[in-house]
């Protein structure tokens, strides 16, 4: 059975470098996490349960978009479009074929969330993975908390805990202190500063 690659919903960190996590539907209509590995010199996509992410959540080489519908992704152990025999509720067992993934990247390098798309993905593919709940009193329905605001300098760095939601939520900010340690820790960048000044 084949798993169409959607697109990317955040990262988790292991001992190659923090490998981009997707989503697939398969032919069935099941959603499913997955990430790319390299083993032997060889690339292939395997399943993550959603047990596993919510697990994960938390955790400083982990990271997913705060807008997406984790109760999507199914919790199978080994559904039928994991290669048979390729993983137990401890690891991840191969996806046997997925589609539309063709160039797309294995590790994360700041690319904002739903913005890898497998080939032919729509933009209602990936609004259907968001949560769609209404804003009231300026608490998210969802999760009873107040949504971030996208202002110039964060109230608080409680959200460094979630590096990709932080530069997302705080782009601005981000920028500012992209600039500050370049001027800082480079010759170039305090010449350029002369220059200016």
């Amino acid at each position: 059975m084949d798993v169409k690659l959607i697109t990317n919903i955040g990262y988790y960190g292991g001992a190659a470098g923090q490998g981009i996590i997707y989503v697939g539907k398969s032919t069935d209509g099941q959603y499913a996490a997955m990430i790319k590995v390299l083993e032997n010199n060889a690339e292939r996509f395997t399943y993550m349960r959603r047990s596993q992410i919510e697990t994960l959540i938390g955790a400083s080489n982990f990271a997913i978009q705060s807008d997406f519908n984790l109760s999507k992704l199914i919790d199978t152990v080994e559904p039928n479009f994991v290669t048979a025999g390729s993983g137990n509720s401890a690891y991840f067992p191969t996806i046997t074929n997925v589609t539309g993934a063709d160039g797309l990247p294995r590790l994360f390098l700041a690319q904002a969330a739903y913005t890898l798309k497998g080939a032919g993905v729509t933009l209602a593919e990936i609004d259907e993975l968001k949560t769609k709940t209404a804003v009231i009193s300026g608490t998210d329905t969802a999760t009873g908390t107040t949504p971030a605001t996208s202002s110039f300098f964060p109230s608080d760095f409680s959200g460094l805990s979630n590096p990709f939601k932080f530069m997302q939520d705080y782009p601005w900010f981000t920028l500012f202190v992209a600039i500050v340690l370049y001027v800082t820790l480079t010759k170039s960048g305090k010449k350029a500063l002369k220059r200016i000044f």
